[in-house]
């Protein structure tokens, strides 16, 4: 979720114009479908995670056990998120990346992302922490003005040099052990501390991506 490794899209932004994977299955491994498959499974998931993690909340208004449907709800996300390293992996491995699979990545890491943390932080309740709105807006707005910037560096060089760089993937990373920490209900003694040092993390991750665009723009992209 939100690119936690090193996904399928991240294979098929760098290989945007080489030669693409065939329909047919590879030789000597899966079949080339499968990772777009795996990027669709991700994405039916998402409401199974949200009905398991409202089912939870109502539980704990109710004053009954959440640990059924909370543990429900963890398994979802956890599968979720093994997905996402498993579809990266097998287009990365077999060469099965493909701009239809660049794409089809990219929108569940985002779809399951935002889900998640719209979930957190307007499903009020006894059984998760609430998910400051800012947090959100944060993180969300992140992505739109990454996703602005592409176009716009589309629209006026024809393409876009689009590389996961390492301060991407700990960003993604700190979201997600987040969202996680709050899905398994661990100690939440903490307060805003760990939404502030994760949005500062996100920001940080946004101004290396807006530099690194700003370049490709005015045509210095040194790579």
């Amino acid at each position: 979720m939100g690119s936690v490794g090193h996904s399928q899209a991240d294979d098929g932004l760098q290989a945007e114009d080489g030669p693409q994977a065939e329909d047919g299955p590879s030789r000597g491994g899966p079949p080339a479908w499968l990772p777009n498959a795996i990027s669709g499974l991700r994405v039916a998931l998402v409401p199974l995670f949200v009905i398991a993690a409202g089912e939870c909340q109502a539980a704990g208004r109710a004053g009954e056990d959440m640990r059924p449907t909370r543990l429900v709800a963890l398994a979802v996300l956890t599968i979720i998120a093994l997905s996402d390293v498993v579809d990266g992996w097998l287009a990365r491995r077999y060469g099965l990346g493909t701009r239809m699979g660049a794409f089809l990545d990219a929108f569940a890491d985002k779809l399951c992302q935002v889900t998640v943390l719209l979930f957190f932080a307007w499903s009020h309740g006894p059984a998760y922490v609430t998910v400051p709105v800012w947090f959100f807006a944060v993180v969300f707005g992140r992505d739109l003005v990454i996703g602005l910037g592409w176009l716009l560096i589309r629209a006026r060089r024809g393409e876009v040099h689009g590389e996961h760089r390492w301060h991407g993937k700990l960003a993604s990373l700190l979201v997600f052990v987040l969202l996680f920490w709050i899905a398994a209900g661990l100690p939440h003694d903490w307060g805003t501390e760990a939404f502030v040092v994760v949005a500062a993390g996100v920001l940080a991750n946004l101004a290396a991506y807006m530099w690194d665009g700003w370049k490709q723009y005015r045509g210095v992209w040194d790579g």
